[in-house]
């Protein structure tokens, strides 16, 4: 089973800055279940974070709803879409984001994707 995050049309409810590592949170992300078994994914929405170590960037807003996003400096791939739950990357990298029409870049050490895996429905655990 293949648990994803699609943060696409994801609304950002907080911007945090502490100590070094920017977070990003959202109050719903989709999560999509894709079955061994089954061609049809399954989805279902939980709170989620993107935290970034290291990073630098201009100043974002605090809330807002992400319609795009791609993360570059990963070998032979740029994340855009779906990404797994338990994504985590400690290499230099870069965040292009658009947050409610306005493009932000950010730069950062390490990337690690936070899911609130508690609320998930049994059917999404494996």
């Amino acid at each position: 089973m293949k648990l994803e995050v699609e943060f696409h049309g994801s609304k950002i409810s907080e911007v945090k800055a502490e100590a070094g590592e920017l977070e990003i949170v959202f109050s719903h992300v989709v999560i999509v279940c894709t079955p061994e078994n089954a061609a049809k994914p399954k989805a279902t929405g939980v709170t989620a974070a993107i935290k970034i170590g290291g990073y630098k960037c201009k100043k974002l807003p605090k809330e807002g709803l992400l319609s795009d996003g791609e993360l570059y400096g990963i070998p032979n791939k740029a994340l855009n879409g779906r990404i797994p739950v338990d994504f985590a990357v400690n290499r230099d990298c870069e965040l292009e984001i658009t947050i409610d029409h306005i493009d932000y870049t950010i730069v950062g050490k390490s990337f690690q994707i936070h899911v609130d895996m508690k609320h998930l429905p049994d059917e999404f655990r494996h």
